[in-house]
């Protein structure tokens, strides 16, 4: 897909022409008007695929996720709101060396509407590949 740079190909993140602030972490770049996203905590199921020919294979998801397929809640209770805040820790001496500092969030995200999520499954002959070639190792 990368290398289809026609009118509806592959887009860069530099080339949206959107600000770049509002890119979101991992963010590779856009085709057909999907925004794709790596990210390593996508879900792998091992050895859960299967050829008759190549043996088994890990199987890897892929969400795609339309307008309100996700959300975000948080607490308005004690100065909280969709931000985190710092929280200044009790300073430990009188010259201020050690002040623990931390933040204070309460939010939540999930599933908003299951309609507009899409999870796709596929493998990669690339791991059959690298199991099977060993690299012989000459020893004189």
């Amino acid at each position: 897909m990368q290398a289809d740079t026609g009118l509806d190909g592959w887009l860069y993140p530099q080339v949206y022409g959107v600000d770049q602030s509002r890119l979101y972490n991992g963010e590779i770049g856009e085709f057909a008007g999907i925004r794709f996203i790596e990210t390593p905590r996508a879900p792998e199921y091992a050895n859960q695929g299967s050829s008759s020919s190549d043996g088994v294979y890990n199987v890897y998801g892929t969400f795609f996720g339309g307008v309100q397929a996700f959300g975000k809640a948080w607490s308005m209770v004690d100065g909280n709101g969709p931000d985190p805040h710092v929280v200044p820790g009790p300073v430990t001496d009188h010259l201020r060396r050690f002040v623990p500092i931390g933040w204070y969030h309460l939010v939540g995200y999930g599933f908003l509407r299951q309609a507009a999520l899409l999870q796709t499954f596929s493998s990669s002959s690339i791991q059959a590949l690298a199991q099977t070639y060993v690299p012989s190792i000459d020893t004189q």
